[in-house]
C-alpha cells in the first residue's frame, strides 16, 4: 500500500442542503489507482533492443508490440530442430516404403515429405530403390537357387524310389539305393536353407526399416520438443502488452542496447472499467465513513472552481491502521468514480493514474441551527466539567 499523502481533514463543509440543512463532510486526500494490478514488461534472458514500438504515456490495446529483443540464437535453434524433424520423418517415410515394398514384392514409392528440399527428397528416393534392388537380386538369387534345387530334388526323389524298387527285385544293391537317398536328402536340406535364407532376408530386411522408422520417430518427437522450446523463447523475447492500458516507466530508450534478465523495462497500467482513489482518513473520521456513501472529488492538477468536481462512492473502509510519522494513524478508503474522464476547456480528457486528488466523503447532514448552535453546546458541556 502507498505510504499515505499528508493534509487530510475531516469536518463540515457548509453547504445548504434544501431547507435549513447542511452537509457533514469528511475529507481525505489521495490519487487515483487502477483496479488491477500493473503489468511490468521485463525480458526473460539477457538480450539485445532490436526494436522499440512505443513511448512513455502511450496507450496500447492487448496483445501490441512493445519492444522485440534479438531472437537470432533461439532462432537458429528452431531452424535446426524444424530441419531435424523434417529429415527425420523423410528417414521415417523411406522405412515405411521398404517394408511395404518388400511386403507386396512391388517398387517401392516414396511419399513426399514436408520442409525437404526436392534435392534432398531425389537422393532418398534413389538411395531407397537402390536398396530395394539389391534386396530383390539377393531375393533373386535365392530363388534360382530355390528352384534348381527343387528341380534337382524331384529327380533324385524319383530316382531314389526307382532304386528302392530295384532294390526290392534284388536288381541292385542296397548300398546304390542308400546313395540315390542320401543324393536326395543332401538336396532336401539345401532347399529348406535356401527358402530360410529367403525367409531370412525378408525379416532381417523389414526388421532393419522398422528399426529406422522407430528410431526416426524418437528422433521427430525429441526434436518437436526442441522446436517448441525455441518457439517459446523466440516468442518471449517479442514482448507484448498483456493488457489495454497505458505504457509508464519506460527504461529503454536505444535500439541495439542490451538488457537484462528479469529488470524492468517499462510497465502498462491497465485501462480499467472503473478507476478508484485510495485515499487516507485520520482516526477522528473513519468512524463516521461506510461503504455506499456518496462522495465529491477534487482533482488537484484541474482547478474544480473552473472544471468542477467529480461523483464517486465509497467502495472500501480499511479498519487496519496506517502509523504515520506527522498525522498518526490513518486509515484507506476507496471510492469508484461515476466518470473516467473530465472535460477541459471543451476536450473531454480521460483520466490516468497517479493524480492527486482530495475526496470529500458526505456522511450525513444536520440543521443550519445545530451546526451554529455546536460551539456554545460544547462549551457549555467543557464548563460544567470545570471545578
Amino acid at each position: 500500500m502507498d505510504r499515505p499523502p499528508d493534509g487530510g481533514h475531516g469536518g463540515l463543509r457548509p453547504g445548504l442542503v434544501g431547507s435549513g440543512q447542511i452537509d457533514i463532510i469528511v475529507s481525505a486526500n489521495g490519487k487515483l489507482i487502477p483496479t488491477v494490478r500493473v503489468k511490468t514488461i521485463a525480458s526473460v534472458d539477457l538480450a539485445s533492443v532490436k526494436g522499440l514500438f512505443v513511448t512513455e504515456g502511450q496507450r496500447v490495446e492487448a496483445g501490441d508490440l512493445l519492444i522485440a529483443l534479438d531472437s537470432s540464437n533461439s532462432d537458429a535453434e528452431r531452424a535446426k530442430a524444424a530441419d531435424a524433424v523434417a529429415q527425420a520423418r523423410l528417414q521415417a517415410a523411406r522405412a515405411a516404403a521398404l517394408m511395404d515394398a518388400v511386403q507386396n514384392q512391388q517398387p517401392p514409392e516414396l511419399g513426399k515429405v514436408e520442409g525437404v528440399s526436392p534435392a534432398q527428397w531425389a537422393s532418398v528416393r534413389s538411395q531407397l530403390q537402390g536398396q530395394y534392388q539389391e534386396v530383390r537380386a539377393r531375393l533373386a538369387r535365392l530363388d534360382d537357387e530355390i528352384w534348381r534345387y527343387g528341380s534337382a530334388l524331384r529327380l533324385a526323389t524319383q530316382r531314389a524310389r526307382d532304386y528302392q524298387a530295384l532294390m526290392a527285385d534284388r536288381t541292385v544293391s542296397q548300398h546304390a539305393w542308400l546313395e540315390r537317398e542320401q543324393a536326395r536328402i543332401d538336396l532336401q536340406g539345401q532347399l529348406s536353407d535356401a527358402r530360410n535364407q529367403r525367409a531370412a532376408l525378408i525379416a532381417q530386411t523389414r526388421k532393419e526399416a522398422h528399426d529406422s522408422r522407430v528410431e526416426a520417430e524418437k528422433i521427430i518427437e525429441a526434436a518437436q520438443q526442441d522446436q517448441l522450446r525455441a518457439e517459446e523463447h523466440s516468442r518471449l523475447l517479442r514482448l507484448t502488452a498483456p493488457v489495454t492500458g497505458t505504457v509508464q516507466q519506460v527504461s529503454v530508450h536505444t535500439v541495439g542496447g542490451v538488457v537484462p534478465a528479469a529488470q524492468p523495462l517499462m510497465q502498462i497500467v491497465p485501462e480499467d472499467k472503473e478507476l478508484e482513489i485510495e485515499a487516507f482518513l485520520e482516526n477522528k473520521d473513519v468512524g463516521f465513513v461506510q461503504v455506499g456513501q456518496q462522495a465529491e472529488v477534487k482533482l488537484d492538477a484541474y482547478d474544480y472552481t473552473k472544471y468542477g468536481t467529480l461523483r464517486a462512492k465509497v467502495r472500501h473502509v480499511s479498519r487496519d491502521a496506517i502509523p504515520d510519522e506527522k498525522r498518526g494513524l490513518l486509515y484507506s478508503v476507496r471510492v469508484v468514480l461515476e466518470d473516467k474522464s473530465i472535460v477541459i476547456d471543451g476536450q473531454r480528457v480521460a483520466l490516468s493514474s497517479g493524480l492527486a486528488s482530495n475526496v470529500e466523503i458526505r456522511t450525513g447532514s444536520r440543521r443550519v441551527i445545530e451546526y451554529l448552535l455546536s460551539p456554545l453546546v460544547r462549551h457549555q458541556k467543557e464548563a460544567l466539567h470545570e471545578r
